[in-house]
C-alpha cells in the first residue's frame, strides 16, 4: 500500500484516501458517519488517517470541512524496563543498546527502567506513568507482576528473552529448547557418546530449556545418561562444584555441555588438571555466547542473537503502538554454532587385540 508522504503544511482529504485507497467523496463521507457508507469501510478511513499520523481537527464546526487533519503528536520515549537483573550484565547491555540505535534511527529516545521491589510497586509504576513512554520492552527475570504492573501503564509491553508470565505475550526470543538438542547433534555426530551437562546455576528458564532439549536428543541418539554426567544446581556456585563431580568416576565424559563461557573455561583448565586434552580427549562446548570481552580464550558455542532480539525487539514494539489491538506474537530466534576450535573427534586408540576404537 502507498504512504502519503509527510507535508510541512495540513493533510488534506485527498491524501487520507491515497492512503485508504478509496475516493476522496468516500473519505469525507466515513469521516461523517455517513449510513451510505459500510463499517467495514468507515474503519478503513479511519485506521488509514491514523497510520498516517493525523486526527481529524474537532475545532472544526462546520461538517464540510472535516476533510483537514492535524499532525498528531508523535511518539518519542520509550522504555526498556528490567526486572530483578544486573542492568550491567551483557546479556542485557546488547539488546539495550541495539533496541536504542533502532529507537534513534526513528528519532525516538529508549530509557531504562529497573523494576523495584513489590513493596515499592506504587512508586514504580508512578514514575512509569510520569516517563511519557509509548511503550515498553520488558527483560530479565520476567513474572506475571512484572508484566501485570506495566500493564497497568495502558501501554503495549514486548517481553525479550524467556519469561514466567503465566499468558500469552508479545515475545521475541530464542529457541534455547531446539539449542540444547543440536548440541548434543553435534557432538554426537563428532563420534562423541558420553556427554556430560553442566551447570552452576539451573535457576534461569533458558537453561532448563537448553537441559530439557540435550535430555531429549540424548534419548533420540540412544545415547545413555549415565549416573553423574548430569550436573547442576539451582543457584549461583562455584564452577568446580558441578565439575569436579563428572570426573568422580570412569570412564571420563568425552564431551561437556556447559551454560556460561565461565563454565566451558573451567572445565578445560580442570582437563588439564587430570591430564587430559581439549579437544582430543574431551570436547567442550557452551550453550550460550562467548564473552570475548573477559575471556581470551574463545570455545566452541551455541551463538545467541542477543543484539538481534533488541533490534526486531524495538521493531515490533512500535508496530504494538501503532496497533496495539494485535494478537499476542511469540517470535523465535534461531540460535546458530560457532566452532572455535573445543570440539573435534576422539583420538583413535589400539587396543590389545590390535583394534582401532574411539574414547
Amino acid at each position: 500500500m502507498q504512504m502519503v508522504k509527510e507535508k510541512a503544511g495540513r493533510i488534506t482529504l485527498a491524501d487520507v484516501a491515497v492512503e485508504a485507497g478509496v475516493s476522496s467523496a468516500t473519505v469525507s463521507l466515513a469521516l461523517r458517519n455517513s449510513p451510505r457508507i459500510l463499517q467495514e469501510t468507515r474503519q478503513k478511513v479511519l485506521k488509514a488517517a491514523e497510520r498516517v499520523g493525523y486526527s481529524t481537527n474537532l475545532r472544526v464546526d462546520d461538517s464540510r470541512r472535516i476533510d483537514v487533519f492535524q499532525r498528531k503528536p508523535q511518539v518519542k520515549n520509550l522504555g526498556f524496563a528490567l526486572a530483578g537483573a544486573d542492568s550491567t550484565d551483557r546479556i542485557y547491555t546488547v539488546p539495550f543498546h541495539a533496541a536504542a540505535r533502532e529507537a534513534a534511527r526513528k528519532g525516538q529516545h529508549l530509557f531504562c527502567y529497573p523494576l523495584l521491589a513489590e513493596d515499592s510497586e506504587g512508586d514504580t509504576l508512578m514514575l512509569l506513568e510520569s516517563s511519557e513512554c509509548g511503550g515498553f520492552l520488558l527483560m530479565g527475570s520476567v513474572e506475571d507482576q512484572h508484566y501485570n504492573l506495566l500493564q497497568k501503564t495502558g501501554r503495549p509491553v514486548l517481553v525479550l528473552g524467556d519469561h514466567r508470565i503465566s499468558r500469552p505475550v508479545d515475545l521475541i526470543t530464542f529457541n534455547d529448547f531446539q539449542a540444547g538438542r543440536a548440541s548434543v547433534c553435534h557432538l554426537a555426530g563428532l563420534g562423541r557418546r558420553r556427554i556430560a551437562f553442566v551447570s552452576e546455576n539451573l535457576g534461569f528458564f533458558h537453561r532448563q530449556e537448553w537441559l530439557r532439549g540435550y535430555r531429549e536428543e540424548m534419548k533420540a541418539q540412544g545415547l545413555a545418561i549415565n549416573q553423574g554426567l548430569v550436573q547442576t544446581r539451582m543457584r549461583s556456585t562455584p564452577h568446580l562444584e558441578v565439575i569436579k563431580p563428572i570426573f568422580e568416576r570412569k570412564p571420563y565424559p568425552t564431551a561437556i555441555l556447559a551454560t556460561s563461557h565461565g563454565e566451558g573455561l573451567a572445565v578445560v583448565n580442570h582437563c588439564r588438571e587430570l591430564g587430559l586434552h581439549v579437544p582430543r580427549d574431551v570436547s567442550v562446548l557452551i550453550l550460550g555466547n562467548i564473552r570475548q570481552d573477559l575471556y581470551q580464550e574463545p570455545l566452541t558455542c551455541m551463538e545467541s542473537p542477543i543484539g538481534e532480539m533488541g533490534r526486531l525487539g524495538m521493531k515490533r514494539l512500535c508496530e504494538l503502538i501503532a496497533d496495539p489491538h494485535e494478537i499476542p506474537l511469540a517470535t523465535l530466534l534461531p540460535i546458530s554454532l560457532r566452532d572455535h576450535g573445543s570440539c573435534a573427534p576422539p583420538r583413535a586408540v589400539r587396543a590389545r587385540n590390535g583394534r582401532k576404537s574411539v574414547l
